[in-house]
């Protein structure tokens, strides 16, 4: 795998994959590397890893700045062990860089494309831990919805009931399979026949692991679209050989629901390895 934020024994730490170069085609006959740790993590400072004596990982201890620190379990109840070892379950349990960068993006004073505020509906999709979501929600008290594989909703339901206790309907989990009945049954039940304001999705995209439900994630995006062209959409993702993002952005390019899509330029100190695109609907 790529770069996550992690740490062993209470200590900070990450482990590092190999980024493509811009543009550049992966070795067809190489992996992504998982096994690489570094000493230093930028984000160690409001991601820490909660570990047994073992150095099995429990939880994260969030302390993102302006927001009361909580922690997120990272433990996936016994029933849904057995997706693990296809690998898209465990993705779900971590923090992703792109998850952070897109969380610094949307609070920057100076590049934010929208006034967060507590009438601004946020959809964020294939979740995980719902981090951004939830920082977007403690910090600009925006109604966030976070969505997800059905089997990753009881671990994304404590969280958010463990750390935001009395958030009532504002912040909230849902499954969402990415279908355009999908969506349609989801704004049906949230009473949202407009869609959303802002739609984000961070590290989704990932053939290696995911295989090529980035064409799901395209038809998802068009069906938000289509409810709502004005809908602020947000990709983030950190680059990886053979992560299929040239062929997600070509797909969204050529969709009768998108007017275009323009990569940001940041201008924060980041991982470098993130990038941030916008992708603006058809009205």
């Amino acid at each position: 795998m790529a770069d996550l934020v992690t740490a062993k024994d209470q200590t900070p730490s990450r482990q590092t994959g190999t980024v493509p170069d811009q543009g550049s085609n992966p070795s067809p006959d190489k992996e992504p590397d998982a096994d690489d740790e570094s000493d230093e993590d930028e984000y160690s400072d409001w991601l820490q890893s909660v570990r047994t004596e073992t150095g099995l990982e429990t939880g994260i201890r969030v302390t993102w700045p302006g927001v009361e620190p909580f922690l997120l379990s990272t433990c996936l109840p016994a029933t849904e062990m057995a997706p693990l070892f296809h690998g898209t379950q465990w993705a779900g349990t971590r923090i992703w860089r792109a998850a952070v960068v897109a969380v610094q993006y949307l609070l920057s004073p100076t590049q934010a494309p929208l006034l967060l505020t507590d009438v601004t509906n946020v959809l964020e999709l294939g979740c995980g831990l719902g981090l951004p979501g939830m920082i977007l929600h403690a910090l600009r008290q925006s109604p966030v919805v976070l969505s997800d594989k059905e089997s990753l909703l009881t671990q994304l339901r404590d969280n958010i009931a463990n750390a935001f206790p009395d958030r009532g309907r504002l912040l909230q989990a849902e499954a969402l399979d990415w279908s355009d009945d999908s969506v349609h049954q989801l704004l049906e039940k949230l009473r949202l026949p407009n869609g959303f304001d802002l739609v984000l999705n961070c590290d989704c995209v990932f053939e290696y692991l995911y295989g090529d439900s980035w064409k799901h994630l395209v038809t998802c995006q068009e069906a938000l679209f289509r409810a709502n062209p004005h809908t602020v959409m947000i990709t983030s993702v950190e680059r990886r050989r053979g992560d299929g993002l040239a062929k997600y952005l070509a797909a969204l390019e050529t969709s009768p629901s998108v007017q275009r899509v323009v990569q940001l330029q940041l201008d924060f100190k980041h991982a470098p390895e993130v990038e941030l695109y916008r992708v603006y609907g058809k009205p």
